[in-house]
């Protein structure tokens, strides 16, 4: 007897993030949700290790992929990886989100001194170092 399943096609978990994007750019929740998936804990984690808030970083978190989802379709593969244009868009939210509050990051020293921007950056540092390439995407 034939097999008539229809061939099997790539699940949203096999596909790669470039794939991702193009049809979350078409409208494709469950696309989305596996991006989503597999970049929220990393965004949290760089978004509290600068922010050094849980509700703030969540929020900067959920923001990204706000803005992800209504803009993907601008995301240029040539510029650099999903991972860095997701943490670019992170780190602008969370530099609004402390420019709104009139605080820098990481900038009290022990001795009362303020802090680098370099060393402001620690929160972000490692997280996706092609991620300046992508950092002109502002969602502010």
């Amino acid at each position: 007897m034939p097999d008539l399943r229809p061939p099997e096609t790539p699940g949203d978990d096999d596909l790669d993030d470039g794939a991702l994007v193009r049809r979350v750019a078409g409208g494709d929740e469950a696309a989305f949700m596996t991006l989503y998936d597999r970049h929220a804990t990393l965004l949290f984690g760089a978004s509290l290790r600068f922010l050094r808030d849980r509700d703030a970083a969540a929020e900067v978190v959920q923001e990204t992929f706000l803005a992800a989802w209504q803009r993907a379709a601008q995301f240029d593969a040539a510029r650099g990886t999903i991972t860095g244009w997701l943490v670019g868009i992170a780190r602008n939210r969370a530099l609004d989100r402390l420019r709104a509050e009139g605080r820098r990051p990481r900038s009290a020293q022990s001795d009362g001194s303020r802090a680098s921007s370099d060393e402001a950056r620690i929160g972000w540092d490692g997280v996706a170092p092609e991620a300046d390439e992508n950092s002109d995407f502002h969602t502010g």
